[in-house]
This record gives structure tokens, sequence and C-alpha cells, in this order.
């Protein structure tokens, strides 16, 4: 996976689109194309326009796709 940095600000609790993206490794357009195909890591719609990604749900669909082959 890429580096992460996490946000400066501790009481942070939801990332966003782009902060989770990075942290994934993908870009935002596949991540963004993900959620809209069902595929993607579960969210939360902050406003009608805003949403964000808690690390613990990146990190449970992350591990839900290891494989050994």
């Amino acid at each position: 996976m890429a580096e992460f940095t996490e946000p400066t600000d501790p009481g942070v609790g939801v990332l966003t689109e782009k902060q989770a993206a990075k942290y994934l490794g993908l870009a935002p357009i596949t991540l963004k194309r993900m959620r809209k195909d069902g595929r993607g890591p579960r969210f939360v719609r902050l406003t009608t326009k805003r949403l964000g990604y808690r690390k613990a749900s990146l990190d449970e669909w992350a591990t839900e796709r290891e494989t050994t082959a």
C-alpha cells in the first residue's frame, strides 16, 4: 500500500475520499467507481454531497480481499 499520513487533527474519525483512496493505494476515481458499483468499502454519508470513510471500514474491506493465490 502507498505510504499514508494520518490526519493531523486527532479528533478526525472519518477520512475524506481522497485520503481513503491514498490509504488503500487507489486512485480516487477508482474508489468512486467501486462505490457506485457496490464493490467498494463501506462509507459514511456526511451530507447530501459529502461522504467519508472510517479507517476501520477500509481495513476490514482490504482484509476481506486477502488471498494466498
